[in-house]
């Protein structure tokens, strides 16, 4: 039996992108969570990437309704600081 070899981050890479597309063969799933085993940088970008899908409905929804996320809003007290700069200036 041939041993396979583990194989690299661009691969690793290259597979952790399709996963976000569509579901991995099971071949595919091996060999990433192979390297994964053994690369903590993979990992790590592998949890960024299961992190940006967690959040990106939620933004995404915030922008197909035009509305900035709460968290990207300016509070009151900054909307008025730029409004009175604004008309300090001559705006």
């Amino acid at each position: 039996m041939k041993k396979k070899e583990i194989i690299s981050c661009k691969a690793a890479a290259k597979l952790m992108s399709l996963s976000c597309e569509r579901r991995l063969t099971l071949r595919e799933q091996v060999a990433l969570k192979s390297h994964l085993a053994v690369c903590e940088t993979c990992r790590y970008c592998q949890k960024q990437i299961k992190g940006l899908q967690k959040i990106l409905p939620r933004y995404l929804k915030a922008v197909q309704s035009h509305l900035p996320p709460p968290e990207l809003s300016l509070s009151s007290a900054a909307q008025q600081r730029i409004i009175q700069n604004l008309k300090a200036a001559g705006a």
